[in-house]
């Protein structure tokens, strides 16, 4: 029973190390990211929106739009300063949105 209990708190300093070596750009989360905010831009490219999930993928805040699916759904994503839950919202030019204090304004 001991020997488990250490098995585990290895496991999560494990996990917490590899968090703070991670890029502040992804999607795990840890106490030790900066929370100072900075502004992305992600250009539209002749399109008229881009979906919310494809947004936080694009701009490298995600590995890719399934992960963040997950993420928007956790309720932590806000657009405009509102918080979003639908995965497939359409953000149009001028929008921002905002994950773990980075923030990506389209244009």
């Amino acid at each position: 029973m001991g020997e488990d209990k250490f098995l585990r708190i290895g496991l999560a300093h494990t996990r917490v190390h590899r968090t703070v070596n991670e890029p502040k750009s992804s999607c795990f989360w840890s106490p030790f990211n900066a929370t100072f905010s900075h502004m992305k831009e992600l250009a539209l490219d002749g399109k008229d929106h881009i979906k919310l999930c494809d947004l936080l993928s694009a701009a490298g805040l995600c590995p890719n739009a399934g992960v963040a699916k997950h993420i928007i759904a956790d309720g932590v994503v806000k657009v405009d300063g509102e918080v979003e839950l639908r995965k497939r919202a359409k953000i149009i030019s001028g929008q921002v949105v905002d994950y773990k204090g980075e923030q990506v304004k389209v244009v």
